[in-house]
């Protein structure tokens, strides 16, 4: 006969079926500047020289990454996402891109090691930006105008390399949708622009790999990390399951008592 707590540990069970996958994959925090996530993933080939933790209320520990410019490992791989969002969100305690296209960013790419975008911090001649590049296909911007380039902002004039800057994209793997947020862009850019991405709609996203690159001058430029997340939502069918199963699981335990 099954009992309570045997019902009550299958509508357990199938609910951490059904959310499988939600909320944070990884998240990196660099406490005593470890490169290893909170769920045991490791930024490969992004090393520093020096040790520049810095604490405070204004951020955890930092990372520096100050090495010539290449490519980093597949941080993490092997995720088979093809439906919902994923996101990637960086805080960067200070900067300095000194290079036209020195830049530092987290990739998106499918089974096939095909990019599908990625989110940077990057230097430019009027300053840094924050982008969305290496799109798959044709990008719309907010206004719904075609962009054959990447889309993005410059981060304030007035806020120094020193300040904390939080950016992140979202991508819309039902959809095709993006949105890119920046908390430093400057006024005219908004904090947030959305469009989509021809081809995005039925991609998987598998792994994500770091890249430092362009013209990164050695010994001069350099990114602190203080937060990487990594993170993805299920479809809304996944929550009608849950539901579903929940109030089944509820009729259920009713006709038991």
């Amino acid at each position: 006969m099954t009992t309570k707590n045997t019902l009550c540990t299958i509508i357990l069970l199938f609910a951490a079926s059904a959310l499988h996958g939600q909320g944070i994959i990884e998240q990196w925090d660099y406490t005593n500047n470890s490169v290893n996530g909170v769920n045991g993933n490791a930024m490969t080939h992004v090393n520093h020289a020096t040790n520049t933790d810095q604490t405070g209320t204004v951020y955890d520990n930092s990372y520096t990454v100050n090495r010539d410019q290449g490519y980093g490992g597949d941080v993490i791989s092997g995720l088979g996402l093809s439906t919902g969002t994923v996101k990637a969100e960086m805080t960067i305690s200070s900067w300095n891109l000194s290079g036209t296209n020195s830049w530092f960013g987290i990739q998106f790419r499918d089974s096939a090691n095909t990019a599908i975008s990625s989110l940077r911090l990057q230097g430019n001649t009027n300053g840094t930006r924050v982008t969305l590049e290496d799109e798959i296909g044709q990008i719309t911007d907010s206004n719904g105008g075609a962009r054959s380039q990447a889309v993005g902002g410059f981060v304030s004039a007035a806020r120094a390399a020193t300040t904390p800057v939080t950016f992140s994209l979202t991508l819309g793997l039902d959809d095709g949708s993006y949105t890119l947020v920046s908390d430093l862009w400057t006024s005219q850019n908004g904090v947030q622009q959305t469009g989509t991405i021809a081809g995005l709609s039925g991609t998987t996203v598998d792994n994500f790999r770091w890249i430092n690159a362009g013209n990164w001058a050695a010994g001069t430029d350099f990114v602190e990390l203080d937060q990487i997340v990594v993170s993805a939502v299920p479809e809304p069918s996944t929550y009608a399951l849950l539901a579903g199963l929940l109030s089944l699981s509820a009729v259920m335990i009713r006709r038991r008592n």
